[in-house]
């Protein structure tokens, strides 16, 4: 009677320890952030790295990667 008493306690140890899991990770999921959307590349061109164009420095028709590129770029 003890053993089966015993396995009792260990099934609903181990079932409240998955159910903890579970709530556990479907908070993460929640709170994990959003997937930016893609975004267009644009080419230094100075150098050639690609840049995201919010992050892009635009001079003229011409798109760099840094100040120093877009300052020192003759062409």
């Amino acid at each position: 009677m003890g053993r089966v008493l015993l396995f009792l306690l260990f099934g609903a140890v181990a079932w409240l320890l998955v159910k903890k899991l579970k709530q556990i990770s479907a908070a993460q999921d929640e709170q994990a952030p959003a997937a930016k959307p893609a975004e267009a590349m644009k080419r230094c061109s100075q150098c050639g790295v690609y840049v995201a164009e919010s992050e892009a420095l635009q001079k003229d028709e011409r798109y760099f990667c840094c100040a120093d590129h877009r300052d020192g770029f003759k062409g």
